[in-house]
């Protein structure tokens, strides 16, 4: 959840603990943090809970969206491509932004080891995927009656990575999505 919040807010104040019902002052309104403090917040959660997660979900039917080894990994890619992002890696645009206790919430000065680190952190999740044998979906049907060219093969690749259930690109699916009805509507 740190990470969707910083994906939608930026620097957001880090919760180590639940915070008791009767809390007062900053225990209640704790302040922002930078940005790079929360990113290493989320990386930290993210590697230690990598070792308790699966590495793939064996059944669909209960545990579909249940987050796993892989999933993970791309949480912390994520969180490192935001962090080395434009936005966040030396915006002079947020220079009076701090958290009312004078802390510089967004660094001021470009640093190119943010992008080392999401390009480790790529590297990573792209090999865990690989490992659990994720590849790019392709269109292969068991039965197809119809030649067809190497142009509508390519647009069904595209069409169908989308619309098919848990097909072998899909690292999170989204269980609730409406996407694949649309598509069967047209």
């Amino acid at each position: 959840y740190h990470f969707l919040l910083m994906r939608s807010y930026g620097p957001i104040p880090i919760v180590h603990h639940s915070v008791p019902v009767d809390a007062y002052g900053e225990d209640s309104y704790p302040f922002r943090r930078p940005i790079d403090e929360v990113a290493e917040f989320i990386y930290k959660l993210c590697d230690e809970a990598i070792p308790h997660l699966p590495d793939i979900i064996t059944e669909t039917n209960t545990e579909l969206g249940r987050i796993t080894t892989v999933i993970a990994r791309c949480v912390k890619v994520q969180a490192a491509m935001l962090v080395a992002s434009p936005l966040f890696n030396g915006n002079t645009d947020y220079a009076g932004f701090d958290n009312g206790k004078g802390e510089q919430l967004v660094s001021q000065e470009y640093s190119a080891k943010k992008w080392e680190t999401a390009a480790k952190y790529c590297l990573e999740a792209i090999q865990a995927a690989e490992e659990q044998q994720f590849v790019l979906y392709r269109f292969r049907p068991t039965f197809f009656q119809y030649q067809i060219s190497d142009d509508i093969r390519t647009q069904l690749d595209i069409r169908c990575s989308f619309t098919e259930d848990c097909n072998s690109e899909v690292l999170w699916p989204q269980t609730n999505s409406i996407v694949k009805d649309m598509q069967q509507y047209c």
